[in-house]
């Protein structure tokens, strides 16, 4: 909570670095795989043929930013979880998507759900710990780096987050 408010108020300078995107994310994934198994669950990460995409950074926002929508797609999901995560570039930007087949978002809360405290209502999501701050977290530390994040879903057809990160021009 104390990440998040300090980062609206503007109090919170991010520790800038030169981060290679692919190796940040396999490491995430790498600490995420226990608890993927523990439901039987998967996650892929497809580098599509890219070698390296360096963008400056936050190490620690954006390893936690990477956690939380993993660790959503593992939460919001009544099955195995499946979740693909995949990373594409254009000249500029270095995108990244987030698939899951969980149980997705009604499209009256989607524009919601990146506010603080919000929290979708569809199924017993509310078994699930949380106090609502993710994903509006997750926005905060892609907007403070010059990103955006943008969501689609469906109702029992999971849910696509798309992350977009300034690449380190050249």
């Amino acid at each position: 909570m104390l990440h998040i408010a300090k980062l609206e108020k503007g109090e919170y300078q991010l520790e800038l670095e030169n981060i290679e995107l692919q190796s940040l994310v396999q490491e995430v994934v790498a600490n995420m795989k226990m608890q993927a198994s523990e439901k039987n669950g998967i996650i892929r990460f497809e580098a599509n043929g890219i070698k390296q995409l360096n963008i400056q950074g936050d190490r620690l926002h954006l390893s936690n930013s990477i956690r939380n929508l993993i660790d959503n797609a593992l939460k919001y999901c009544e099955h195995a979880p499946d979740i693909t995560i995949k990373i594409e570039q254009n000249q500029h930007y270095a995108f990244l998507s987030f698939v899951d087949n969980g149980i997705g978002i009604c499209d009256h809360q989607k524009r919601l759900v990146f506010e603080k405290f919000r929290r979708g209502v569809h199924g017993n999501i509310h078994n699930q710990k949380g106090f609502g701050l993710g994903l509006a977290y997750v926005k905060r530390v892609v907007e403070r780096h010059g990103g955006f994040i943008k969501l689609e879903s469906e109702v029992n057809n999971g849910s696509r987050f798309y992350v977009s990160l300034p690449l380190i021009a050249k």
